[in-house]
């Protein structure tokens, strides 16, 4: 592949983990990698000096009209007449309580407004809330999309009315302007459809690669300098893939032969078992020591408004009786990723610490591997807020979960008896 073929697939993919939160919310996480596809086919099929010079926005049209393409059911447009505040203050700015108590209600009930909204206002609204910037220059305007993304809060405060109670909805409805719900809905689109599947990556590359290599538009040069590996193994003899395929086997039989004769020839082999791999109580319990305060702060709010800017997460940090917040740590994830938040406590009455890791669902599956979240816990998480707690081998701990977080707080002096009557999530 040229140089310059390999610099337009890297513009395009950038806009990967834009794109895949928004093809989440219009096809579903299992749908979403084909939808993507689909769209990559279409953008390679295009020469780059005749793509938008914002290519992001461009990739989420073409992301709009293939989804479109798969819905049967007609446009629904937003009732006209509703009340937009795109740039009003809000009424209730001067009232902490007031805005306090609005975003612990928007938090719960975004995802049940977004998934009310019929699927041509979420495609609005997805794309209203993943565009990367509504100021920046484009030769692209509202006016060009099929789809009304200036209606797309509207249907979302309609939603949120439907799925509210009134007093809870008059809440929301004055503390929050547009652009605020535009903010959450990416905070949890962006939360909520992670981390991206490894594999979607290279297999967008290989699509791309796939469709340059038919394009009209490359070049005979460029075309047979870069063969693809597919076409090169068409080209191959037919008889050589039989004959591979039998040595390839025969090396496999004798490896496994190998490797199976040598277990059995050594000594205990069958007598000890696999060690036994810890859970996310004794992962947790074994990151804690090694935890320093990146932040400082004795203020929630603060320590919220730090992991928002960090890891673009809507998190409630939970009060410990008993225990001063010091502020908020970090533990750092092998695949270069942006690790787990940790809030980090001390006992006010013994100066025990006491570390409450913020995973989600997304982050313990990618820990499967070193600390599993077995059936059993799972199931006693479904109910929100209460706290369960565990002991392996020598840590203990609590668990609870609010939304998608999932909470582990340990301690390495304090039981997690002594600690569930304390905790208020």
């Amino acid at each position: 592949m040229s140089s310059s073929s390999s610099a337009d697939d890297a513009s395009l993919l950038s806009a990967l983990t834009t794109l895949y939160p928004a093809a989440c919310l219009l096809a579903g996480p299992d749908a979403a990698p084909d939808l993507l596809l689909r769209v990559y086919q279409r953008a390679a099929e295009r020469p780059p000096t005749e793509r938008p010079d914002n290519e992001e926005q461009w990739l989420l049209r073409l992301l709009r009209e293939a989804c479109a393409t798969n819905d049967e059911a007609g446009p629904q447009t937003p009732d006209a007449g509703e009340r937009t505040n795109e740039t009003s203050p809000s009424s209730d700015d001067t009232d902490p309580l007031r805005r306090d108590v609005a975003e612990t209600i928007l938090q719960d009930a975004l995802p049940v407004a977004v998934a009310a909204c019929p699927l041509e206002a979420r495609s609005s609204l997805a794309t209203a809330a993943l565009e990367p910037d509504e100021n920046a220059p484009s030769d692209l305007s509202l006016s060009d999309l099929s789809l009304p993304d200036a209606d797309a809060p509207t249907a979302l405060r309609r939603a949120l009315n439907d799925v509210l109670p009134q007093a809870q909805y008059a809440l929301v409805d004055d503390a929050f302007s547009d652009a605020d719900l535009r903010a959450a809905t990416r905070s949890w689109l962006t939360a909520h459809f992670s981390p991206m599947p490894r594999s979607l990556r290279p297999r967008v590359q290989s699509t791309l690669a796939a469709a340059r290599s038919r394009s009209p538009a490359t070049s005979p040069s460029s075309s047979g300098s870069a063969q693809a590996p597919e076409d090169a193994a068409s080209d191959a003899s037919p008889s050589w893939r039989p004959r591979t395929l039998v040595l390839t086997l025969l090396g496999a039989l004798l490896l496994a032969g190998g490797a199976g004769a040598a277990y059995v020839l050594q000594p205990g082999a069958s007598s000890s078992p696999p060690p036994e791999r810890p859970d996310l109580i004794s992962f947790s319990a074994a990151q804690a020591p090694g935890l320093s305060v990146a932040k400082p702060t004795s203020s929630a709010g603060a320590a919220e408004t730090h992991i928002a800017s960090t890891w673009n997460r809507r998190v409630r940090v939970p009060t410990i009786a008993g225990a001063a917040l010091q502020g908020v740590g970090r533990v750092a994830a092998e695949n270069g990723g942006p690790g787990v938040p940790v809030l980090l406590y001390s006992d006010s009455t013994t100066g025990a610490r006491i570390a409450a890791f913020v995973y989600t669902y997304a982050l313990v599956d990618d820990l499967q591997a070193a600390a599993p979240l077995n059936t059993q816990v799972r199931s006693q998480l479904a109910e929100r807020n209460r706290p369960v707690a565990q002991t392996r081998d020598s840590a203990s701990g609590l668990l609870w979960r609010n939304r998608d977080d999932i909470f582990v707080a340990v301690s390495p002096s304090l039981s997690a008896d002594s600690l569930r009557p304390r905790l208020r999530p």
